[in-house]
């Protein structure tokens, strides 16, 4: 017989399931027990060499012997108390993971929850028929050891669904309601013109209607190079300085300069308009907090981009590893600035409908929606549906607002802006979404009495949808292009801090002769014979998951000469000086021929073995 105090069974499976779950993760990330009252039992921070990456979620741990294996063995089904669920996704005001331990099997899954669509519906039908708990479903495939980067993405992914949380529960009442308020926006406005230098504005306005680019930059020039301009002509200004040199941006293919531009004008407007009228330094406080989303969304896409490269091509990448961890952390950083800079613009277009600052409303709306607008590609590139779906819903919201405002004060310029934003939420891939945003984006350019102007916004409309349509059909189709390649990565390096332009920076001048390295048509072409592989990569390779930012071997596939450089232009100088230049086999490709994925993995598959990196 048995003496003593017995342990209950559930305890040792809890206190395995306990060591099991730390295991999972790497030795250098903490983990730190939870007060058992708060409805969380751990918190996990991520560290990188010793770092914090300032990556935090919540852990609820279930430990188990025998999984409940579900939906044909596709998903572990663990159930949950419904205020667990209420506390998780909806009162926690950070990302958690439901983890579930199976201790005989040694396996560890784990459920991003607040990102489970209909997890709430669920809970409220069992609360509804006197349940005590519901069901959550895991999917198999979330096995921590060899997902933390899926679990990373997702943590960030929670986190904006969280940060657009806040937002959203004042975003409809609180902003129609201060719009309801202001009796008279004709008074509201007549603050915007009292005492503006009406000739120098009225005639910047004309020339920007009549399209006459020329002298709208001399009438510029006139304004901003006389000092007894007005702060409202000087504002105007270099209001039509950014639209200038916005639209020279995109037109010569340098969408990525957009946000440095509306950053140095947005400097400019905050300076001239310091002691001037409140509209404008309402305006110009806008357009910096803009800017900076700008700046960050653009990050956030290419860092996302540069991940898409190598899903497409279906191949592991040559850099996994520390490199993984490196790219998910600089990946939630940007994330997480973004939902920030997001909030604080939600917060200043609160402001001025409670101040009654409406007359530039429509505007700074327009621009929060252009910038979100690269978000949004964002999240639908990546099917994070949850957090796209959280955006729109405020920024629908929003445009709304704006666009009655535009209507009441004829701002037809502003409405041409809003309506065209409509584009932005359209999600390439799913086509009823495009045809839906399409028309409502018609339905407010309809809306402008001017006929110049809708004439030009309808066409845009159109021929936007149909460059999204094609873009997506591309990437869709096996990926982007080299160019298109170059473009992600050199984004991405300035979005890690990388200054690809300082010609003094050794790490600068890595990545700058990786990117050039990516195309290597250039020295294959001169011989069929030739052959390159890549040795590893070093720190600036790691950061951005660029394996020709190292060391390159040029074989010659016919007699074995073998020349490495951090160059590839330096390889193959050296080998041609030394070897082909005599060869008498030398047998280069067509004029047309191109280098591409496809060719690279055929020679490979035939010379891999044959000759290693130098």
């Amino acid at each position: 017989m048995k003496v003593g105090k017995q342990r209950p069974e559930q305890h040792e499976i809890d206190e395995l399931a306990q060591r099991q779950f730390r295991n999972a993760f790497p030795a250098s990330w903490v983990v730190r027990e939870q007060p058992k009252d708060y409805g969380v039992d751990y918190e996990v921070e991520v560290f990188d060499e010793g770092v914090s990456t300032g990556i935090v979620f919540k852990v609820q741990l279930k430990g188990t012997q025998e999984p409940r294996v579900v939906r044909d063995g596709r998903c572990v089904a663990q159930s949950l108390s419904l205020g667990d669920v209420e506390y998780l996704c909806k009162e926690l005001t950070v990302p958690a993971v439901l983890i579930v331990a199976d201790i005989a099997k040694q396996r560890t899954w784990w459920h991003a929850i607040q990102l489970d669509r209909n997890l709430m519906e669920r809970a409220a039908e069992a609360e509804a028929k006197g349940q005590k708990k519901v069901t959550v479903y895991i999917d198999m495939e979330n096995e921590l050891t060899h997902t933390l980067e899926a679990l990373l993405r997702k943590v960030s992914e929670s986190y904006a669904v969280i940060s657009v949380r806040s937002v959203s529960g004042a975003s409809a009442s609180t902003l129609q309601g201060a719009l309801s308020s202001v009796t008279d926006l004709d008074d509201a406005l007549a603050g915007l013109q009292r005492g503006a230098s009406f000739l120098h504005i009225e005639r910047l306005e004309r020339l920007w209607s009549g399209r006459d680019w020329p002298a709208l930059r001399q009438a510029i020039e006139e304004v901003l190079g006389d000092r007894s301009s007005s702060t409202e002509a000087a504002f105007s200004a270099w209001f039509y300085v950014e639209q200038l040199e916005v639209g020279r941006a995109f037109r010569s293919g340098r969408a990525d300069e957009v946000p440095t531009i509306r950053a140095f004008i947005a400097d400019q407007m905050r300076t001239i308009t310091r002691d001037g009228p409140e509209n404008l330094r309402w305006y110009a406080v806008f357009a910096a907090r803009s800017a900076l989303l700008d700046h960050y969304a653009n990050q956030d896409f290419w860092l996302a981009a540069n991940a898409k490269v190598y899903s497409q091509r279906g191949q592991a990448h040559p850099l996994d590893g520390i490199a993984t961890v490196t790219l998910s952390v600089a990946r939630y950083h940007a994330s997480v600035q973004v939902s920030r800079k997001f909030r604080q613009c939600c917060r200043l277009l609160g402001h001025m409908l409670r101040e009654g600052v409406l007359g530039i409303f429509p505007q700074c709306v327009g621009r929060l929606l252009e910038s979100a607008g690269t978000l949004l590609l964002r999240l639908h590139l990546e099917g994070m549906s949850d957090a796209a779906d959280a955006y729109d819903g405020i920024l629908d919201q929003m445009r709304d607002d704006a666009v009655a405002i535009a209507m009441r004060t004829e701002d037809w310029e502003a409405l041409a802006q809003l309506a065209f934003s409509h584009t932005h939420s359209a999600d390439p891939d799913r086509p009823e979404t495009m045809e839906r945003r399409q028309r409502q984006a018609e339905t407010v350019a309809e809306m402008i009495e001017d006929e110049t102007v809708r004439t030009e916004i309808l066409d845009d409309i159109r021929e936007y949808v149909a460059r999204l349509r094609s873009t997506s059909a591309a990437i869709e189709g096996g990926g982007p292009d080299i160019d298109e390649e170059k473009q992600i990565y050199s984004r991405m390096a300035a979005g890690l801090g990388v200054d690809l332009a300082d010609p003094d920076d050794e790490i600068s001048e890595i990545v700058r002769i990786g990117i050039e390295d990516l195309d290597p048509t250039r020295v294959l072409k001169t011989c069929s014979h030739l052959y390159i592989r890549l040795s590893g990569g070093g720190l600036p390779a790691q950061m951005l998951r660029l394996p020709t930012a190292g060391f390159k071997t040029v074989y010659c596939t016919l007699h074995g000469h073998g020349i490495w450089a951090m160059s590839l232009d330096g390889a193959y100088s050296s080998l041609e000086q030394e070897h082909c230049s005599v060869c008498p086999d030398r047998s280069p490709h067509a004029a047309d021929w191109q280098w591409t994925h496809e060719w690279q993995q055929e020679q490979d598959d035939l010379y891999s073995d044959s000759f290693k990196p130098l």
